[in-house]
Formats: structure tokens, sequence, C-alpha cells
């Protein structure tokens, strides 16, 4: 039996283990080493090693040498040189005290492009019945969120009166609030579910107000967006006209309370706004529908605007409790912008984030 080495018994002695051959080196890189060390008489090679352990002192040393230097980008992995920062990682125990359960939203479609020897008529049959099964998932996630906030009204119901603010977290308070809308929707859409099937998502783009929110589909929730961000910008077009021609003295008071966002105004504020100022904050929080356009009486202005900024103030509270606006899903930071009236319409996480940011500065 062929003996060891000496260099390999005195390694193994002294439990040096021989890594794999991947130097920092300035002569040697990964494709010659490994020639080398596979061929130690390699003709092609400038260089000839005659040993394992000649290669392995070399590699060693020009190693000890860069050692307390930083790997250069030459050297690094595609992946380890452009990674992007992790963002922060938070306890499941704050994540689910902030964002709700996932049966509450929307159920995944399937919405796969035809194939190439699908027929046209196979390929709407499958998707007509991928919207079906969506359908029904989403009528059952809307009554497994009903029977939750069941659960949470009594829970809420059985605290003692100074604690029934407080005993809810940010995602069971949304939970109970989500679900009483969902669930006046949902006798008259399962009805639709019932008389067209398939057929139904031909024209429920229309019917966005009578869908549950677990109903609807991809392309009507960014077809609502859309719409609602074009009739902010066109009521802010409206109010600049307006503003332009009923101020013959030339201030521009108007103009600074678009500018100043509606983070920036108190409730106490209300009291004393008048109907174009409580106009310029409906807007932009979208309290109003679109005939009130016509008719923006102050007292009506002031009641909806004061019913979205008590809600607003009570979410950012419990937001701040529960976690923090960085622990927010996903789905939760696009909602907490559409109700606070940031455009998510192309703009990147960052922007939309930076945005929110300033609901919770104060």
């Amino acid at each position: 039996m062929k003996t060891w080495p000496i260099s390999t018994v005195a390694r193994k002695s002294i439990g040096i283990r021989q890594p794999s051959f991947r130097p920092q080196c300035r002569s040697f890189s990964d494709a010659s080493i490994t020639s080398l060390v596979n061929n130690r008489n390699c003709s092609n090679s400038r260089l000839t090693l005659p040993s394992t352990t000649q290669a392995y002192r070399l590699c060693l040393r020009y190693a000890s040498t860069q050692a307390a230097e930083p790997t250069p980008l030459a050297y690094r992995s595609r992946a380890e040189a452009f990674a992007a920062p992790k963002p922060p990682t938070f306890s499941p125990k704050i994540l689910a005290k902030l964002n709700p359960p996932s049966f509450t939203y929307a159920p995944e479609i399937d919405l796969s492009e035809q194939e190439d020897k699908e027929s046209k008529l196979k390929f709407l049959w499958r998707r007509g019945r991928a919207y079906l099964k969506f359908y029904k998932q989403g009528i059952l996630n809307v009554r497994a969120t009903a029977k939750l906030a069941k659960t949470l009204r009594r829970k809420r119901d059985n605290a003692p009166p100074e604690r029934r603010d407080t005993v809810l977290t940010r995602a069971e308070w949304q939970v109970v609030r989500r679900s009483r809308k969902d669930i006046l929707r949902l006798p008259l859409f399962g009805l639709l579910v019932l008389v067209f099937g398939e057929w139904l998502p031909l024209f429920v783009l229309f019917l966005t107000p009578i869908v549950p929110e677990p109903c609807r589909i991809p392309a009507q929730v960014e077809r609502a967006q859309r719409k609602l961000e074009k009739a902010r910008e066109i009521r802010e077009q409206r109010l600049f006209i307006f503003q332009k021609y009923a101020n013959e003295d030339g201030k521009d008071d108007l103009r600074i309370l678009l500018l100043a966002k509606p983070h920036d105004i108190d409730l106490k504020d209300l009291e004393t706004a008048d109907r174009v100022h409580l106009l310029a904050l409906s807007t932009e929080l979208s309290c109003h529908p679109k005939w009130r356009d016509w008719l923006p009486t102050a007292g009506y202005l002031r009641r909806v605007v004061r019913k979205r900024m008590e809600y607003l103030h009570m979410d950012n509270a419990l937001i701040t409790r529960d976690g923090g606006r960085p622990a927010l899903s996903y789905e939760e930071m696009l909602r907490a912008c559409v109700e606070r009236g940031i455009a998510i319409e192309g703009r990147s996480n960052a922007e939309m984030m930076e945005d929110l940011s300033k609901w919770f500065q104060k």
C-alpha cells in the first residue's frame, strides 16, 4: 500500500483541512490553478508545480497577504456584488398584529396565456373555469372573514369599557371594518355568480362597488385605482381654475392648501374651515362621490372629511403601536397609500414609502 506524504500526515495530525483551490492571487486564476493541480506537468502552462503541497502553500501565502483587504469586485459573484440590502425582519407575532390574515384578501388566479396548440374555444373555457374557481374561493374568504370578525367583535364587547378601544390589534380592527362592508355586498354578488357563472368577468369591471374585495380580479382593482387617481387630478384642476377666478386679490391660499397634504391638518381645524378648503381636503382623500362635485355643501364635506381623518388617525396610532410602518405587508402598504391620497400608479415602493412616512412624523 502506498504511504501518505509527510505533509499530508502533518496536516491531518494538527487538524488543518485542505480547502478547495479558490485563491486570491495575482499570478493565478481559478482555471490555471485547477489545471496545474490536475496536471502537474501541464505543457501549455509557463509554470510547473511539482506537487499539490507547493500549490497549497503558494495560495495560502497570497491569501494571507490580502486577508485584511476587502474582496475586489472582479472576484465577487454576481449575486454577492449586486445584492440589494435586505429589508428588516420582523417576528411573526408583530406581522400578525399589523397585517390581516391571508384569507381576507383575494385568492390567486391562474390567467396563463393561450398555448400554441390550444384552440380558442378550449382556451376560453379554461379561462372561464379559472374565473369561476376564483369567485368561489373569494366567496369562501368573505364568509371566513365574517366568521372571524364576529369572534373579534365578541372579544371587544367582553372587554372592560376602558379597554375596548385598545383590546384589538391593528389587523383585528381592520378585519372587523372590512368584513362589515363585504358582507353587505355578498348577497347581490352571489346572485350574479349563480346567474352568469364564468361569464361574469365580461361586465364585472363596471360593477366594482357591489363586488366584495376578496372577489375582485387584479384587472378590476387596477382599473378602479386608475379611475380614482384620474378623478383626483380632474378635481384638482377644477379647484385651481376656481381659485384663479375667485381670488381677485391675488391670494394663493387654495394652492398652498393643496400643496399641504392632509397629514398636516388637525381635526380641530375642520370646524373653522370654509367650503373651498373642505372641498380641497375631500378631493385629496377622495371622500365624496362624483355627483357631489356639483353640490359641495359645507356641512356634508365637513362630515365626510372628519370621518376619514378620524379613521386615518386611529389607523396611524395602531400601526405605530403594533409594529411600525416598515412592518406593513405589500398589500397593506398599497392600501394605506390609497386611503391617504398617495398616488401609486407607476411609482416605486421607495417613493410610496417616503410619502407614507410623512403621516407618521408627528
